[in-house]
């Protein structure tokens, strides 16, 4: 029997092209799910404080299931020596779905070429810099990009429904943090989350 090379049969392709849209699209319900109950049990439920890193790499594993193309590649070399800045207070599973909508946007919009992520902290502060090298983001759509449903003007030969980034927004919110946006059309995307830092309630818990 002939050796049959089945990543390049089409029956086989369309399935893995399936299973990749299923997954993509299991994180926006997610996404709409997590934050519906976040609302619906005030900001109590769920919470904790957690260590930055350990959240980037669940969103790592999350990105890795989402398309085997996906290339998030990670800078951790101003990770601060004193760890302790590290930590934010958080909804966990909602913090992980708002930092993967801004990645996925990320892919989608530069076709699929390398995201970069860059963790810093000043302690005070802690900050997530989301890079791409796509099709970058109009001036005069900047300030509206975070509109529900919103699509950008040079979007068109893109998929989407415009609820990805107002979702990440609104979490981000949620947890008293901010989105910058940098972008230059035909060179890409900076969107820098900006978080507060739980050091202090965290190094008061460790002294008790």
């Amino acid at each position: 029997m002939p050796f049959l090379d089945w990543s390049r049969h089409p029956a086989t392709y369309s399935l893995q092209m399936i299973m990749q849209e299923t997954e993509k699209l299991k994180h926006i319900i997610n996404t709409l799910l997590e934050l519906a109950k976040a609302e619906g049990n005030g900001q109590d439920q769920g919470w904790s404080v957690r260590r930055m890193d350990e959240i980037l790499e669940s969103v790592q594993e999350v990105v890795s299931k989402m398309d085997e193309r996906y290339k998030l590649k990670m800078d951790y070399s101003e990770f601060p020596e004193n760890e302790a800045m590290l930590f934010v207070n958080c909804n966990e599973q909602l913090l992980i779905l708002a930092i993967c909508n801004i990645i996925l946007n990320g892919f989608k919009y530069s076709d699929n070429q390398a995201v970069y992520l860059k963790l810093t902290s000043t302690g005070q502060k802690i900050s997530l810099q989301i890079t791409d090298s796509g099709i970058g983001i109009p001036a005069s759509d900047q300030s509206k990009i975070f509109n529900s449903y919103f699509r950008g003007s040079n979007t068109a030969n893109y998929e989407g429904f415009g609820i990805g980034l107002p979702l990440a927004m609104k979490i981000i919110e949620t947890h008293k943090g901010t989105i910058r946006v940098s972008s230059q059309v035909g060179k890409g995307t900076i969107m820098e989350v900006v978080l507060p830092a739980a050091y202090a309630a965290h190094h008061a818990t460790m002294q008790v």
